[in-house]
């Protein structure tokens, strides 16, 4: 892990230093958590986390391919994804704690991360100083999202706070599915730079697959990116040179094809591509204020490296995803926002000469150090109520796959990442026919419903586990659901014939 020289790599010092300031948090946060409090495994992001985790959960009891634990139609195990089956295997020696596990693979995903970012930098012709420079830039840079929440704005508007835009934001907000996701976008593009120049071809393919199974999503940006590329070459009428990256990439048609099957043919797993996937993207000038910063250091940036085939490849990657995340128009469009930070920080870091990458590093980092001040000083309502922890607690011991809770949406998704359960009313993406399952919960709990239609709603969904508000269940036993632990704030009635 080291240079010419004996000297430490860059990313390894980076990964050093930053490490450690992203997993104690969240480490404190589990071994301490706020009274009558406890830590759902992250800070940000949470209903999406606990999607994840419920991936991984399946992964940490020996799953490879998936169920959608939100899906309560019996299907087939389908969905395959690097990131959540490695963090499973991770969980398995530490207490199948999904969390964990996660949690570790973030850590080493950071890794991963660094070190494709500098070796695209040394792409770029850095080394030294500068190259160290460049990468702490790409690791902490930020936009003028410090400058808008202090001002007011809702933290969901502000790109580079509310946003996994940048490489920081994915370090302590996305965790590994979205480092890995990263890594392998920068990898793959490096090796592309390396196969263009005279390397090996498998490399940069064998990056792409892999990020077709670990974020698809990035899969698309990577192929856009490549496109752009030969485009530029049969403009210059470089046709051989401009053939040859289209025909290569006929080799990640099959991982093409199986996600066209998983996100769009799938009925468990096609309400990722549908309406309910569709998150309102912030104002434009939100998205000025986050970019800005960076974007202006680029354009006006001399550095050699610019004019260099890697530095014109962030230049032109940073373009193509701005202009998608501006003209397309489909559900997932935001999803396409993760790559673009890291880009257009490569970018930055080839375009500035070597005496001005500490300055754009200083210039950049406040709104990395207000994310990390934020998670070091959590406020307790970041944390759900004890109780939730405890019913989870309980029902991994009583849950079995293919089973379902009935419950709010923050207990059941805890326990959909936790256990062996799935929850009838769950993640706002997963969960099929969302609006009427809320409206079912809705009705459910009213303190108006007839017991008669609360009834009918269990002996129609046939949930393994019912969760109830204390002091709430006196109708429940006429339907044959039984106590399994009763909390200060929360109730679990088990369903006839489990005992």
């Amino acid at each position: 892990m080291t240079l010419d020289g004996g000297r430490v790599r860059p990313a390894v010092l980076l990964w050093v230093v930053l490490a450690p300031l992203a997993t104690l948090p969240y480490l404190l946060a589990i071994s301490r958590p706020p009274p009558a409090r406890a830590f759902s495994g992250a800070f940000f992001f949470q209903d999406d986390y606990q999607q994840y985790l419920s991936f991984v959960e399946q992964a940490s009891r020996g799953a490879t391919l998936f169920v959608n634990k939100y899906d309560p139609r019996p299907h087939e195990p389908f969905l395959l994804n690097l990131t959540w089956w490695a963090s499973g295997v991770l969980a398995r020696p530490l207490g199948h704690d999904p969390r964990l596990g996660s949690l570790v693979l973030g850590a080493a995903a950071l890794l991963g991360l660094l070190l494709a970012a500098e070796r695209f930098l040394r792409q770029g012709g850095l080394s030294g100083a500068p190259l160290t420079w460049a990468l702490a830039l790409f690791a902490t840079g930020g936009g003028l999202g410090w400058l808008r929440t202090w001002m007011g704005a809702p933290p969901s508007q502000v790109p580079d706070v509310g946003m996994c835009i940048f490489p920081w934001t994915l370090v302590i907000g996305a965790g590994g599915h979205g480092l890995v996701g990263t890594a392998l976008l920068l990898a793959g593009l490096e090796r592309y730079l390396a196969w263009r120049a005279g390397g090996a071809r498998w490399p940069w393919i064998v990056c792409a697959a892999l990020l077709g199974i670990t974020r698809p999503w990035d899969l698309l940006v990577f192929v856009a990116v490549v496109a752009g590329f030969s485009a530029r070459d049969l403009t210059a009428g470089r046709i051989a040179q401009a053939l040859a990256p289209a025909l290569e990439l006929i080799w990640l048609l099959p991982v093409a094809l199986y996600n066209v099957l998983v996100w769009y043919g799938h009925p468990a797993f096609n309400v990722y591509t549908g309406a309910q996937n569709e998150v309102p993207m912030p104002p434009l000038a939100e998205f000025a204020a986050a970019l800005g910063p960076a974007a202006l250091l680029a354009v006006i940036g001399r550095g050699p490296g610019r004019v260099l085939p890697a530095g014109r490849l962030a230049a032109w990657g940073t373009a193509a995803v701005a202009t998608a995340l501006l003209v397309v128009r489909l559900p997932f469009t935001a999803q396409l926002a993760n790559a673009l930070g890291a880009l257009l920080l490569l970018w930055a870091g080839l375009a500035l000469p070597a005496r001005g990458l500490p300055w754009a590093m200083l210039g950049l980092c406040p709104t990395s150090i207000l994310l990390l001040w934020q998670i070091f000083n959590p406020p307790p309502v970041w944390f759900p109520p004890q109780d939730y922890e405890r019913a989870t607690l309980r029902l991994a011991r009583e849950c079995r796959a293919g089973d379902m809770v009935l419950g709010p949406v923050d207990p059941s998704l805890i326990i959909a990442g936790r256990t062996a359960c799935g929850a009838l009313l769950g993640h706002r993406v997963a969960t099929p026919d969302l609006e009427r399952r809320i409206e079912e919960a809705r009705r459910f709990y009213s303190a108006d419903t007839p017991t008669a239609w609360r009834r009918q709603l269990l002996e129609r969904l046939a949930p393994a586990f019912v969760l109830l508000p204390r002091g709430r269940g006196e109708w429940i036993g006429g339907s044959g659901y039984t106590p399994v632990v009763l909390l200060p704030s929360l109730e679990v009635y088990r369903a006839p014939g489990r005992g």
